[in-house]
């Protein structure tokens, strides 16, 4: 694992690094860098470069000298030598350039003006005048100047904005839009740093930006290597969305040399099919190196996994007979949750350089299935887009922690503290009672009389006060705000039945007659792109990936082990930046009962009390796997029943579908039961 550090980043000569005066300074860093919010970066040169070659050059003349960026803080330029020299003066005047074309090209010239107008944000200091006093008398306090760092600092440390971006905000609405998103320390290192792994995996809470981090690697390794690259990922949807994104990501990160885009740069997701090779990336490594392909229908008990398995083998006995090409330099997998550790060893088997592999250890806390995804070198787990009261609030929530039995405890101490927990222990009569916090984040710097109520909680017995409900926040918000537009709202349900839509229909038809906003009921559209001038409403398929000021949550079904809804729950209500409403309808209420004082303690305290569970007190394996099974739909579990009764083809599939129609009506089945049946009917299916 790599030494995660999200407050501290360091890029320097091995020259730099060895001397006495240097690792001086660097103790004082680190010592400033415990008492701020946000990152101190220690770099030579601009981090992203949009000029070739232009890297090695300063390197070559920069003799000894860095830059030293501090949240709040004028620049600071210093060197391990001597700070009057021409060398150093150069180096001062060559990094302006380099910030003049960064701010010219990435469009953030009209925001912060050339560099006659910032050039006094920047000082020239020798390292032995650098010490915690030196530093606090440059810090800023002028919110104009800090507006501008915080662009400098964007541009400088490669966390690149788009130029809606940054400037001064008039209110809380304003700074949300023009919030500029800095990569902390982790971060960096992931998306920077030459990496010396074959096999790299980053782990994410939701909110952590794990797909954007991707993005940018995959944007250095095109521009800094001559390598293939695949981007993979096990959903259709998702694939496509990668597809129609990058195109922007690369517009937006000023790639212009993209003559071998097509050639070097494949977007598949993980299956794909025979007659397509290039749709996926199983279907290209049969294709490529000659292998059978295991179609969907064909790939049995074991699914993917047996799937991979099988190329695998069949991999190892070619390369027995002779050397193996490689077919691709780089992998990347987003959502690496998905797979298991064989479609990783398939990867890596068909890759040159490296197989980089991103998860969110929370989407899928119910099927642990590899090793890869378990041991993480980074772990990213501050969350930048919500609150993190709001967070901590929809997590526990999400592992029933409040509840009997609990859905998700962590054994380890550690665990905990992975996943950006602090907590104190004391002993109670009941037992050991856990009090856990997170550490607050301020996100919006210049705007600190707003205050922000991350989380609010409501229990309505019918539709009619639920509806009711939803248009009293947003009569709220919008007398609250002035400047709020529709696409400031997203609206979501969580409802099996048709209950939801109807629901759904009903504030529609309110919203667009009472405040004459459209809406956008992204599940009646086929491409489900969100649209930036409407009211978002949607039921729970469509929430990955989206963010707003404020999400409206609405739960008809009830909240019991049905984990699929409770992941959604968390899912969703991590999504809003200033305010999350979650509104429990009448199965609820007990739920509601049992969270509200929770939510109430964090927001008053930060914290959140919780008993240990003991262990007879959590779910066990056994008992989880029949909850997901409770959440499939009839066609899901009679494939997971038959594939587990190793009699899975598409025949028998259509033969049990006929019977269990007849036999049961509309009679809601286990796995379980639907097994039962499949004994009971050996005979009739085919072998």
């Amino acid at each position: 694992c790599y030494m995660s550090d999200i407050k501290f980043y360091e890029k320097v000569s091995s020259e730099i690094e060895i001397s006495s005066k240097y690792k001086k300074l660097k103790k004082i860093l680190r010592d400033k860098a415990t008492n701020i919010e946000g990152t101190i970066y220690v770099i030579q040169n601009p981090l992203y470069s949009v000029e070739e070659n232009e890297v090695t050059e300063i390197k070559e003349n920069s003799n000894g000298a860095f830059v030293i960026l501090i949240p709040r803080t004028k620049i600071i330029f210093t060197t391990i030598e001597d700070i009057q020299t021409d060398e150093f003066e150069d180096y001062f005047l060559g990094f302006i350039d380099s910030i003049t074309t960064l701010n010219g090209v990435f469009g953030f010239k009209n925001k912060i003006g050339n560099s006659g107008k910032w050039r006094h944000l920047l000082d020239r200091l020798s390292i032995d005048e650098i010490n915690l006093t030196s530093i606090e008398e440059l810090e800023l306090n002028d919110n104009k100047e800090l507006a501008v760092l915080e662009i400098l600092i964007s541009l400088i440390s490669g966390s690149i904005n788009t130029p809606d971006k940054g400037g001064q905000a008039v209110s809380i609405l304003d700074a949300v839009r023009k919030r500029i998103v800095q990569f902390d320390g982790d971060q960096t290192r992931f998306v920077y740093d030459e990496i010396f792994k074959k096999e790299v995996s980053i782990q994410g809470l939701a909110g952590t930006g794990k797909t954007e981090l991707l993005f940018h690697r995959l944007v250095n390794l095109y521009n800094q290597t001559e390598g293939k690259i695949v981007f993979t990922c096990n959903s259709k949807i998702l694939a496509n969305d990668i597809k129609m994104r990058l195109p922007k990501f690369l517009d937006q990160m000023k790639v212009s040399r993209r003559e071998d885009i097509d050639e070097r740069i494949k977007v598949m997701r993980s299956w794909g099919s025979r007659l397509k090779p290039e749709s996926g990336l199983y279907s290209y490594i049969c294709n490529y190196y000659g292998l059978d392909f295991i179609n969907y229908t064909m790939s049995g008990v074991e699914g993917f996994d047996g799937v991979c398995l099988s190329a695998i083998s069949q991999l190892e006995d070619k390369k027995n007979n002779s050397d193996l090409p490689y077919c691709f330099d780089y992998v990347l997998i987003d959502e690496a949750q998905d797979f298991s550790d064989s479609f990783f060893k398939l990867c890596e088997m068909v890759t040159s350089n490296q197989v980089i592999v991103a998860s969110d250890i929370f989407q899928k806390i119910y099927e642990r299935k590899s090793n890869l995804v378990e041991k993480p070198d980074f772990t990213l787990n501050k969350v930048y887009r919500t609150d993190p009261k709001n967070f901590m609030f929809s997590q526990f929530l999400g592992f029933g922690l409040k509840e009997k039995p609990v859905i998700q405890w962590f054994d380890r101490d550690e665990d905990w503290q992975f996943s950006g927990y602090s907590f104190e222990n004391r002993d109670t009569e009941e037992g050991l009672i856990y009090e856990f916090s997170r550490e607050p984040i301020n996100r919006f710097n210049d705007i600190n009389s707003y205050e922000i109520i991350p989380t609010k909680i409501y229990y309505k017995p019918d539709t009619f006060n639920i509806v009711k409900q939803v248009i009293e926040i947003i009569d709220e918000l919008r007398e609250e705000h002035s400047d709020i537009s529709p696409s400031d709202i997203g609206i979501v349900f969580v409802s099996k039945s048709n209950e939801g839509y109807k629901l759904a229909d009903n504030i529609s038809t309110i919203i667009e007659q009472k405040y004459n906003w459209e809406t956008q009921k992204v599940y009646e559209e086929k491409y489900k792109s969100r649209e930036n001038s409407k009211v978002f409403i949607s039921n729970q398929n469509n929430v990955k990936g989206l963010e707003f000021s404020f999400l409206i949550g609405i739960v008809l079904d009830e909240i019991t082990q049905d984990l699929e809804s409770r992941n959604t729950i968390y899912m969703l209500m991590t999504r809003s930046f200033l305010t999350s409403y979650l509104i429990l309808g009448d199965s609820n209420k007990d739920i509601y009962d049992k969270y509200k004082p929770m939510l109430e303690e964090s927001l008053s305290t930060g914290k959140a009390s919780i008993l240990k569970p003991g262990k007879e007190d959590i779910l066990q394996e056994e008992q989880i796997k029949d909850l997901i099974g409770s959440s499939l739909t009839l066609d899901q579990k009679i494939e997971k029943a038959l594939k587990n009764k190793n009699r899975f083809s598409s025949d028998n599939i259509d033969k049990l579908k006929i019977m269990i129609k007849t036999l049961k009506k509309n009679k809601v089945m286990s796995i379980r039961e639907i097994e039962t049946i499949i004994e009971s009917i050996e005979d009739y299916l085919d072998e």
